[in-house]
């Protein structure tokens, strides 16, 4: 079993196994040249997980699993993607939305315009934007409280 190890700004430098690399052939949106992801546990059972770029020790996105939160969330995935994906089954798919903080308003929020498919028996992964879709980029799922100053 080969190991990739590699450095990043929020972990230090991290070592796993090569078949924990999750490749996206086609760029996710804003962040070109970059291919080579992993998948790290926020922490037990919270649900969220850091998407960590190989290639750029600075991103690392937070994603989460939108059914956990938006139960009836749908999501089309066109047939190319799937044949990109080497998904045989829909259930050969996990779904990942991508988590943001509205700095002027503490809200939490998640895309459910642009998730994220990922196959990984096959570590393969791709954005699937949704065309046509009522969903926003920035649903709600938390107000963050504000912080009192002492």
């Amino acid at each position: 079993m080969s190991v990739k190890e590699f450095d990043t700004t929020r972990f230090g430098r991290l070592s796993l196994p090569e078949e924990a690399v999750i490749h996206f052939p086609i760029a996710l949106l804003g962040l070109d040249n970059r291919h080579d992801y992993c998948l790290l546990e926020h922490d037990n059972m919270s649900g969220f997980y850091w998407l960590q770029s190989l290639q750029d020790p600075a991103v690392a996105l937070i994603v989460t699993d939108p059914f956990r939160h938006i139960p009836d969330y749908e999501v089309e995935i066109p047939d190319s993607q799937v044949e990109l994906l080497r998904a045989k089954d829909p259930s050969d798919l996990t779904l990942y939305t991508t988590i943001s903080v509205a700095a002027d308003h503490g809200r939490v929020c998640t895309n459910l315009l642009g998730p994220l498919a990922i196959n990984h028996e096959e570590r393969v992964g791709t954005q699937i934007v949704q065309h046509g879709s009522n969903y926003t980029c920035r649903h709600t799922l938390a107000m963050r409280q504000p912080v009192e100053k002492v």
